[in-house]
């Protein structure tokens, strides 16, 4: 797991969509869709999301699908850890609200170009998770593929 630092440096695609405040339903997906033109660097994408102070416990499951314009599809289950034994949260911000970002695919190549869609759900075994206040997709362009 690697947490990093928010610079806004050669981001190329950021979107989040907010969790409503009644709560983040176990069956609802969040889906974000972007195009992928340039086949020459790599691109590290991440997974971003804010808490408050609502948010009950010490780690977030989501699972993650990144689907391809020909349908190919990486998917994965992450656990990201929010706050230390100690009660501590993680992540930046102030107060309880909290910004966590965490690298999904680094390096990621876009071997065909057009959209690419990102679906999030949060897989945390409740009917209805409170304190995600909003949850989103970064790209950032890397390095040229040489």
């Amino acid at each position: 797991m690697i947490f990093l630092d928010s610079c806004t440096g050669n981001i190329v695609f950021e979107k989040f969509e907010q969790i409503p405040e009644s709560g983040w339903e176990a069956d609802s997906s969040v889906t974000l869709s972007t195009a992928f033109y340039d086949t020459t660097h790599y691109h590290d994408i991440f997974l971003v999301f804010r808490t408050n102070g609502d948010y009950p416990f010490s780690n977030f499951y989501c699972h993650y699908d990144i689907i391809g314009p020909t349908g190919k599809k990486v998917s994965d289950l992450e656990n990201i850890v929010v706050s230390r034994k100690d009660g501590k949260w993680l992540g930046s911000g102030m107060g309880d609200l909290r910004n966590f970002e965490l690298l999904i695919q680094k390096d990621f190549i876009v071997s065909d170009t057009g959209v690419y869609e990102f679906n999030i759900r949060q897989y945390m075994q409740v009917h209805n998770l409170q304190g995600i206040r909003d949850i989103g997709i970064m790209v950032k362009k890397g390095d040229e593929i040489i």
